[in-house]
């Protein structure tokens, strides 16, 4: 009689026991955000194989932690296995499969299941994608910083330090041994913060400083009196840039963007004029500031360095050409003389004969219209140019 006992307990333990464990593991999942980054490992650092759209169904085999293992079709049509995050997707069909199922044995004649309760299905709606910051996908907010070497035309700055050369050639009639450097390379740093808009499209607002000169100095010596010509033109400005920036395949690193934007320009000039004969000297020092607008293109790509950084580096060109500058001029000789005066920076021709002018840029108090003095204008600067930057993006 026992014996016929057990082998009824063993039956019905077969008949409770045996659906469980056949039950297919296998059930259907749905992406429930914007794409589902599929990755080899489960692991937020793993390489990402696939990219499932929103409301892709995906075939779950098993679930590792947070991590569910899925079949799909990669877009070679080929099938392949990979792990998706919990939050990316929901169960579809049914409750989820609960992880522990736990037999307790209570009496021969009684088996009592025991099962945890089924999870919640999350709300779609304040689903956040963890992946965020192990994947290509731009987060909301960046923060990028760099550094780089920008070339600027320069414009009528340059013309007048080159023309005053000219023009004290003719007037000392004598050759100019050496030449003057316009000033146009100089270093660039920035920053910039940018909202992502979709996985393409990001706006951002930053902006850059730059400043550079160059000191150049020419000889006369065929002049009665041998003298020296310095001088040191200069250019400094800071754009504030409003900017829409395309990622081309943002979820890969590499990748690649192209960027356009408007500029408004908080810019300064200066300049120093020196001549030296023998034990006498006469300068002339101005400095002016001015604002404009002008606009940017550019290009650069950028790739992963951790899951908040990654490093860019970035070829762009622009066009700003600035004039109205006002500002001060300060005079001053060897014999103790000296002046200022606040007005407006003007280019116009100086001539030393009846054929013969030469361009100079000073800031004068009123127009000038002095004997020997034509085609007067306001100087106009060129912020125009190209640079090259590199620096990192922080990802928030």
């Amino acid at each position: 009689m026992k014996t016929k006992t057990s082998i009824i307990f063993v039956f019905i333990m077969l008949i409770l026991v045996i659906p469980l464990i056949s039950q297919d593991v296998s059930h259907r999942l749905k992406v429930v955000t914007e794409q589902a980054n599929i990755r080899l490992e489960p692991d937020i650092g793993s390489r990402i194989i696939h990219q499932a759209p929103q409301n892709a169904s995906l075939e779950a085999i098993e679930k590792q932690g947070d991590w569910y293992q899925v079949r799909f079709i990669t877009d070679k049509g080929t099938p392949a296995t990979g792990y998706v995050h919990e939050s990316l997707v929901i169960e579809i069909g049914r409750e989820k499969i609960p992880e522990t199922i736990e037999v307790e044995k209570v009496e021969p004649e009684k088996i009592q299941v025991q099962e945890t309760e089924p999870e919640e299905k999350p709300d779609v709606s304040e689903l956040e994608d963890k992946e965020t910051q192990g994947s290509g996908k731009m987060p909301p907010i960046s923060l990028l910083l760099s550094m780089g070497l920008s070339y600027r035309v320069g414009g009528d700055i340059n013309t007048g330090a080159e023309g005053l050369a000219d023009f004290y050639a003719d007037s000392l009639s004598s050759r100019m041994q050496g030449s003057v450097s316009p000033v146009h390379l100089s270093y660039l740093f920035g920053g910039e913060v940018q909202v992502r808009l979709s996985p393409q499209w990001a706006l951002g607002l930053g902006l850059d400083y730059f400043k550079g000169k160059k000191e150049s100095t020419v000889a006369y010596p065929e002049a009665t009196v041998p003298a020296d010509y310095t001088t040191d033109p200069e250019l400094q400005s800071v754009p504030v840039r409003l900017s829409l920036s395309y990622y081309i395949l943002p979820s890969l690193s590499p990748s690649f963007y192209i960027k356009a934007g408007i500029e408004y320009h908080f810019a300064s000039c200066g300049y120093f004029y020196r001549l030296e004969q023998a034990e006498s000297w006469e300068e002339w020092r101005g400095e002016a500031s001015s604002q404009g607008f002008g606009f940017m293109l550019g290009m650069g790509i950028e790739m992963d360095i951790s899951s908040s950084l990654r490093f860019f580096a970035e070829a762009s060109g622009n066009y700003a050409q600035i004039s109205d500058f006002s500002g001060t001029n300060a005079y001053q000789d060897s014999n103790g003389f000296s002046s200022s005066e606040k007005g407006s920076l003007y280019i116009y021709q100086a001539h030393t004969g009846p054929e013969t002018s030469y361009p100079m840029v000073f800031i004068r108090e009123r127009k000038p219209s002095e004997a020997g003095v034509s085609d007067v204008q306001l100087a106009t600067l060129d912020y125009s140019g190209l640079w090259l930057r590199a620096g990192i993006r922080i990802r928030f």
